[in-house]
C-alpha cells in the first residue's frame, strides 16, 4: 500500500462519502495524538510480549467517536455497493469470511475497523507515524473494502513476530515471504520475562479472497493456496541459522506469534506457538542481512518436504530445548534425515557427512571418528545410562553445527538432491561421490 495523498476521482456521494472518511481519519489520529500514551484496555498481551501488547493497542479503538462512526456508517449503508453489508433489525450481521477465519460483524464494526488497523500497519510496517500516511491508510483501507464488497480480493498483510535476532534499526531484510523489519523499541517487560520477546516483525503482502455471509451457519471452501500458514515460521528460522553458521554464534530466531491484518477487519486471531524460557542472550544480526536475504531465496528455492525433519530438528536444536541432552538428539536427528539408512546408521551417516563436509579425503577419516564419539554421547542418552553434562554440552553444540553445515551443503545442491530419500543420498555421497 502505498502512502502518497492523491485527489479524489470521484463525483456525488460517493466523493462526499470519501470526504467523510477522510475528516473522521483527521479526527481519530489528533484525538489519538493529543490523548499522548494508554494502557491496552484488555491486556491480552502485556504480560506476554511487549511488541504484541502494542499492536493490541493499536487495534483498539478508543479514539474513534461514536456519534461519528454512527453517521459515517449510515452514510455508507446508503451506497448501494456497501449497502449490501447493512443488515436491518431484524437480520443477523452478516459473517465477515477469509481463508484465516471468520467473524460477524456489523457494517459499524468494519466502517470502525478502517481507523483501527491503520495504526497496527504504521507500528508493524515502520510506516511515518504522522496524520497524512494515517489518512492516506485509512482512504485505502476503505477502497478495499469496496472491493470486498464486489467480490474482489483485497490487499492485507500477513505479519509475524519473530524473536532471539536482533536487526540494526533502519535496516530491512527482503525474503520471498515478505519484509523483515526491526520491532520499534520496547523496554517493558510482562510477568514471562524469559519468553522470547519479538525483536523483528516479517510482513507479507497478500491478496486475500474475502466473503460476507448473512446465513445463520455460513458454508465456503477456499483454494489451499490462499489459506494462510506458518511457512515463514519454519523457514525463516532456517534461513538465519544457515547464513550465520560462519563466523561468530548462529542466529536462532523463533516465530513469537503471527496474524491476518485485513484492512477493515479489527485483529481478533493471533498464533501464538508456545516457547520454552529462552535464557541466552540475543544475537545481534550485524551486517549479515545480505546473506540471510540470499540463503533466505536458496532454501524457498530448494526446499522438499522429505528434509523437514531435519529443518525442524535443527531449530529446535539450536532455539527451543532447554536441555542440551535433547538439543543433542535432536542434532543427530537431523543427520539421520539427511543422510541416514536402514543398517549401520551409526558408522554409514558419519562417514557420509564426513565426505560431505570435509574435502580432503586425508581428513575424512579423523572427522569421521569425531561424529562417531558425538553419535556415541547421543546414543548413551538414549539408552539411558549416564554421561559427564561437559560432554553433553561440548557434542551438543558440534552436533548442531554439524548440521546446520551439512543443511547449507544440501540447499546449495537444489531441490532435486533434497527430494531424494536420505538413504538414496547417503548411497550417492559414498559411492559415487569422489
Amino acid at each position: 500500500m502505498c502512502c502518497e495523498r492523491t485527489e479524489s476521482p470521484y463525483n456525488g456521494r460517493m466523493a462526499d462519502l470519501l470526504k467523510a472518511v477522510e475528516d473522521l481519519a483527521v479526527a481519530v489520529f489528533r484525538a489519538e495524538r493529543d490523548a499522548g500514551p494508554s494502557t491496552v484496555r484488555y491486556g491480552l498481551f502485556r504480560d506476554i510480549d511487549p511488541v504484541l501488547a502494542e499492536v493490541e493497542r493499536r487495534a483498539d479503538s478508543t479514539h474513534i467517536p461514536a456519534h461519528g462512526l454512527a453517521r459515517l456508517a449510515e452514510a455508507a449503508a446508503a451506497e448501494p455497493e456497501l449497502g449490501v453489508l447493512a443488515s436491518r433489525e431484524d437480520e443477523i450481521p452478516p459473517m465477515l469470511l477469509h481463508p484465516g477465519g471468520g467473524i460477524r460483524m456489523s457494517l459499524t464494526a468494519i466502517i470502525g475497523s478502517l481507523f483501527a488497523v491503520p495504526r497496527v500497519y504504521m507500528y508493524c510496517l515502520r510506516l511515518p507515524d504522522d496524520e497524512t500516511t494515517y489518512v492516506q491508510l485509512v482512504l485505502e483501507g476503505f477502497q478495499e473494502l469496496r472491493r470486498a464488497a464486489r467480490g474482489e480480493r483485497v490487499r492485507a498483510y500477513v505479519l509475524t513476530g519473530f524473536g532471539l535476532t536482533t536487526l540494526a534499526e533502519g535496516k530491512e531484510i527482503t525474503t520471498p515471504w515478505g519484509t523483515l523489519r526491526p520491532a520499534p523499541a520496547s523496554n517493558s517487560r510482562g510477568f514471562f520475562d524469559e519468553r522470547p520477546r519479538t525483536t523483528f516483525i516479517l510482513a507479507e503482502q497478500r491478496r486475500v479472497p474475502v466473503k460476507f455471509d448473512k446465513a445463520p451457519e455460513p458454508r465456503v471452501s477456499w483454494d489451499p493456496s490462499d489459506v494462510p500458514t506458518d511457512r515463514a515460521g519454519e523457514l525463516v528460522p532456517l534461513a538465519f541459522a544457515l547464513a550465520t553458521v560462519d563466523p561468530g554464534p548462529m542466529a536462532v530466531t523463533l516465530m513469537t506469534w503471527w496474524t491476518l491484518a485485513l484492512p477493515f477487519q479489527a485483529l481478533t486471531g493471533f498464533s501464538l506457538p508456545y516457547l520454552h524460557p529462552s535464557f541466552v542472550p540475543e544475537v545481534a544480526l550485524g551486517d549479515r542481512g545480505a546473506t540471510v536475504e540470499q540463503w533466505a531465496r536458496t532454501v524457498e528455492d530448494a526446499h522438499a518436504p522429505a528434509v523437514e525433519v531435519a529443518t525442524r530438528r535443527l531449530v529446535s536444536a539450536a532455539g527451543h530445548r532447554m536441555d542440551k541432552s535433547d538439543a543433542l538428539i535432536d542434532a543427530v536427528m537431523a543427520w539421520e534425515n539427511l543422510v541416514g539408512s536402514e543398517t549401520e546408521v551409526s558408522f554409514r551417516v558419519s562417514a557420509a557427512l564426513a565426505k560431505l563436509l570435509e574435502p580432503d579425503p586425508t581428513k575424512r577419516k579423523q572427522f569421521t571418528k569425531r561424529l562417531r564419539k558425538l553419535y556415541d554421547v547421543r546414543s548413551k542418552l538414549v539408552h539411558g545410562a549416564a554421561v559427564d553434562p561437559n560432554d553433553v554440552n561440548d557434542a551438543c553444540a558440534q552436533a548442531i553445527d554439524v548440521a546446520a553445515k551439512a543443511l547449507r551443503v544440501c540447499y546449495l545442491k537444489g531441490r532435486d538432491w533434497l527430494s531424494l530419500k536420505s538413504g538414496e543420498r547417503s548411497e550417492a555421497i559414498l559411492l559415487e561421490w569422489p
